[in-house]
């Protein structure tokens, strides 16, 4: 897996809540800034602008503006990155730590051909976990 997705779930980790704007819908940057969604994480500073909210993340990838800083996306990144994503949007069920951390893992076991989480991905969650506490 790549530092994109590492990105996403770690930040995301981290952050321990949902981006959403004033319908509570999930936003890529929430109105006040303090807040990401998981594709949010990826997107630079210097290059986001609340009109990008009306792109999917494919036409993100497809504009540069997540290759700008990760190189190019390939295609089973870029579908992780949409599993990543609609995992945030699910953030605010019950434990949204746990819960997004559980339905993520989930999306991207089942895209494998083994039907398990890459080892990869199992580090970035540690390494989320692992912030979390250093942060506490």
């Amino acid at each position: 897996m790549s530092l994109i997705l590492r990105d996403m779930i770690v930040k995301t980790m981290l952050q321990g809540r949902i981006s959403v704007n004033s319908n509570g819908g999930c936003v890529y940057r929430s109105q006040c800034g303090n807040f990401k969604c998981a594709v949010g994480q990826v997107i630079p500073d210097d290059l986001y602008t609340p009109e990008l909210e009306e792109f999917t993340v494919e036409k993100l990838i497809q504009l540069g503006y997540i290759n700008k800083k990760y190189g190019t996306v390939d295609t089973y990144t870029n579908k992780c990155m949409v599993d990543i994503q609609l995992s945030h949007d699910v953030l605010h069920h019950g434990n949204a730590l746990v819960g997004f951390v559980h339905d993520f893992a989930c999306r991207i076991a089942t895209r494998t051909n083994a039907g398990h989480l890459p080892s990869s991905c199992l580090d970035y969650i540690a390494e989320g976990y692992k912030a979390i506490q250093e942060r506490s």
